[in-house]
């Protein structure tokens, strides 16, 4: 962890947008499937050293866009085998539907680079955080992320989202759960 935040021996950068993290080929391609593709590969960005994320761009997003707080994170957990979400600037506070939302976009991307223990990590997180804050005025926006950063293959959170419904039933009638589940493909039958 003490190489986190420091370039000392560094082999390998990440780029996403404005930010650089000097990284470590053996962190990254021991933990990673997509890294150690890269790395081991012969790709040109394991000779020249550098792998560059596009960065989310808000006004067209899609899935081959990187949220540079995301790969932070993936940063993060590769050295620290653990990861947090930045406290926001005063006076606003986070929510637990901005963490569940958080850890869903964890999920995501450790989905998305192969790295299965912070995949696990943000399934632990996701459902602790459910189990002692949630709210089901929050969580029409939650539902929404999990199944739109997600393949419908993908059945970890889809699955804890299910049972969280079918657990508080009260929260069915809510208009806004209701037209989530709607409005959401596949989403009626995972409540079968």
């Amino acid at each position: 962890s003490r190489y986190l935040a420091s370039s000392q021996l560094s082999d390998f950068k990440i780029i996403c947008g404005a930010h650089v993290f000097n990284v470590h080929k053996i962190i990254l391609a021991a933990q990673s499937d997509y890294f150690e593709a890269v790395i081991c590969g012969g790709f040109k960005e394991s000779i020249e050293g550098v792998i560059e994320l596009r960065p989310f761009d808000h006004a067209q997003p899609d899935d081959t866009h990187d949220d540079p707080a995301m790969v932070k994170i993936l940063v993060d957990y590769f050295y620290l085998q653990d990861y947090e979400f930045e406290e926001p600037c005063m006076p606003m506070k986070r929510t637990a539907s901005d963490d569940m939302i958080g850890h869903a976009r964890v999920f995501a991307i450790a989905l998305k680079y192969g790295v299965p223990a912070l995949k696990r990590a943000a399934v632990d997180k996701f459902q602790n955080t459910i189990k002692t804050q949630w709210s089901h005025n929050d969580f029409p926006s939650v539902i929404e992320e999990v199944y739109s950063s997600t393949p419908d293959e993908v059945r970890e959170l889809r699955e804890v989202v299910a049972r969280t419904i079918l657990k508080n039933p009260k929260s069915l009638q809510s208009k806004e759960v209701e037209a989530t589940i709607r409005s959401i493909d596949g989403l009626a039958f995972d409540l079968l």
